[in-house]
């Protein structure tokens, strides 16, 4: 991702219309809602990144900034941010949007300003529709694909949680075609939903028990991840029955989950990692 960045930025300095010294790059995220701690680590990171090149004497002599505003997960919030960033700030690219929900919202601003998305933290298929969009990540698809491969080596009950917004329910139907089409060994037993912020999800985990689920796909956000990961072991030794295996995507943040709940609630369940 640094070097796309770097020779994104080199483009860009030589046709920005602005004369400032500094080159702007702003960014649109969540940094108050249920993403915010992942956010920070990956801002952190770039802001390293940064702070090298700029070090380094800046991209033909010129500093690169990162201007942050906070979306809270919100579409609409991300959309003004977007034309505030553009139209006012006057920066040259746009990076690392957070979510498919607020990230499609700021497709929308960038393709209409002709404004370079770079690295958006999503595996929507619509990332990869847009000519001003450049993703540096593999596809949920991809993801679950991995998932459903490794799970269908015996026969398996699954349940799906499913987060009811644009990144979960298409994913689950994603799901529904893969494991007709090519996993016979997976029996697909139930979908359990909930909405994007929640952050109690013991009916929801109560419901996947009753289901007798062997396995769990988990498409949730990092908060809601961890809160269902937390009721399900609590209902599950509470009632003496057997844990579901629970797969969660990249999205999900296993750092904080490990660090809060603990390894007993959290081993033995994988999660799905991307790189860069």
């Amino acid at each position: 991702m640094k070097h796309l960045l770097f020779v994104t930025l080199l483009g860009l300095c030589c046709t920005a219309a602005s004369a400032a010294d500094d080159i702007l790059i702003g960014q649109t995220a969540d940094f108050s809602s249920v993403a915010a701690a992942q956010m920070r680590d990956f801002n952190a990171g770039a802001l390293a990144y940064l702070e090298r090149v700029n070090a380094a004497g800046g991209v033909r002599g010129r500093p690169v900034k990162l201007v942050s505003l906070d979306d809270a997960f919100s579409a609409e919030k991300a959309s003004g941010n977007a034309k505030t960033l553009i139209k006012d700030r006057k920066v040259v690219a746009l990076f690392g949007t957070r979510g498919t929900d607020p990230t499609e919202a700021v497709i929308k601003v960038a393709q209409e300003n002709d404004v370079p998305l770079i690295a958006p933290i999503t595996g929507a298929d619509s990332v990869r529709a847009s000519d001003v969009v450049f993703p540096v990540r593999a596809s949920y698809r991809t993801e679950v694909d991995e998932m459903l491969k490794h799970m269908s080596i015996s026969p398996v009950k699954l349940a799906v949680l499913v987060q009811h917004d644009k990144f979960g329910d298409p994913l689950y139907q994603y799901i529904v075609e893969r494991t007709k089409k090519t996993y016979p060994n997976i029996n697909l037993v139930g979908k359990v939903s909930f909405e994007r912020k929640s952050a109690d999800l013991k009916p929801q985990a109560q419901q996947i028990l009753d289901l007798d689920a062997q396995t769990v796909i988990a498409l949730c956000n990092p908060s809601s991840c961890e809160s269902f990961s937390r009721e399900m072991y609590a209902l599950a030794r509470a009632s003496g029955h057997s844990r579901p295996t629970i797969y969660q995507t990249s999205i999900t943040d296993i750092y904080a989950q490990f660090t809060k709940l603990g390894a007993d609630v959290v081993g033995g369940n994988p999660y799905s990692q991307i790189l860069p």
